[in-house]
């Protein structure tokens, strides 16, 4: 009997493992990729929620400014309206020999009169309110003062007193300020010897 040689050739089952090889490895990331990628995903939807969500709020916080200005249009009107004719209220400063006084006009009527012996804030308060501006009211005001006699008891009486009207007319009051202060100066001709 003669036996014949068996000759086994792994080159095709070779082949064949390897191929399933590489399928695995190539295939076996996709799935932990889209589980990364879902997450990631996840995470950037809801950031775009929580952006979204703040822009809203900020929104509708300017819409309920606009609303509240526009309920304010009238009263805004007319105080431009007197602004614009010069019957606008207007605080004068003026230093006197024995310390400040405070000017309260409206164009060119007098409405009061205070020194540093007043309480400023409560006495301004109570002159707008007998003068007809309510709570609601629109104030454009004019201050006048001169730097150069700008004493600190003056300035400690009427800085709380603008402080109290923008509270008081929530933040609806607008000052324009004027400084009337001149230095003098003197040409070579005038200067002393």
């Amino acid at each position: 009997m003669k036996f014949k040689e068996i000759h086994l050739d792994f080159t095709p089952l070779l082949d064949v493992t390897l191929i399933i090889l590489f399928y695995f490895i190539l295939f076996s990331g996709i799935g932990n990729r889209s589980a990364n990628e879902a997450e990631q995903m996840k995470a950037e939807a809801q950031q775009a929620k929580a952006e979204a969500e703040y822009i809203k709020n900020e929104a509708e916080q300017k819409m309920s400014a606009l609303e509240a200005a526009d309920g304010n249009k009238a009263a805004l009107a007319k105080a431009l309206e007197e602004y614009g004719s010069g019957s606008n209220l207007n605080f004068i400063y003026s230093r006197t020999e024995s310390g400040w006084e405070l000017d309260v006009k409206r164009g060119d009527e007098q409405l009061g009169r205070f020194d540093e012996t007043d309480d400023l804030t409560d006495s301004v308060l109570t002159l707008l309110d007998d003068s007809g501006y309510g709570e609601d009211s629109v104030l454009l005001l004019g201050f006048t003062y001169d730097s150069g006699e700008y004493l600190i008891s003056a300035r400690n009486a009427i800085d709380p007193m603008l402080a109290a009207l923008n509270e008081k007319y929530s933040d609806r009051v607008f000052i324009s300020t004027t400084n009337i202060h001149k230095e003098e100066t003197k040409n070579e001709d005038q200067k002393e010897p």
